[in-house]
């Protein structure tokens, strides 16, 4: 909470040690100076922190419309919960992971002039096609 509330305050995130907050305040600043949609692409190998770092964007972007006038509840509250059911689809058990997805998700988010989250979709697209052909040694397939 009080690193959020801390990128939330700052004028620049560059004022501050990086973080991944800090990525979510620039896009929220681009979205409100700018007037125009944003993207975070978030990737990396297996392992690398890609679910969490997601978590974390999501939050912050909650937090930061939920300032902005519409308060805790609701949509946000809802797009929130999103992820550990996304993640609960597509997983299997790596030698490197005992969890990966082997699926990238696209989520986009609709949010009004008054920085409401309005709503949320999320389209998957597969990510490792040689893994549904062949399964590696030491792996298991979808679950």
């Amino acid at each position: 909470p009080e690193t959020l509330r801390r990128h939330a305050d700052a004028a620049d995130s560059l004022d501050l040690p990086p973080h991944i907050f800090g990525t979510g305040h620039d896009a929220m600043r681009g979205l409100r100076e700018g007037c125009k949609d944003q993207a975070i692409v978030i990737s990396g190998e297996s392992g690398a922190g890609k679910t969490e770092s997601t978590k974390l964007v999501l939050s912050y972007v909650a937090e930061a419309v939920g300032s902005a006038g519409s308060g805790a509840g609701g949509v946000q509250d809802k797009v929130m919960q999103t992820n550990p059911v996304l993640e609960s689809f597509g997983n299997a058990m790596t030698v490197r992971n005992n969890n990966s997805s082997r699926f990238g998700k696209w989520l986009q988010m609709t949010v009004s002039d008054r920085f409401q989250i309005q709503g949320c979709s999320v389209t998957d697209y597969l990510l490792e096609l040689t893994r549904v052909c062949r399964q590696g040694e030491k792996e298991r397939n979808y679950h």
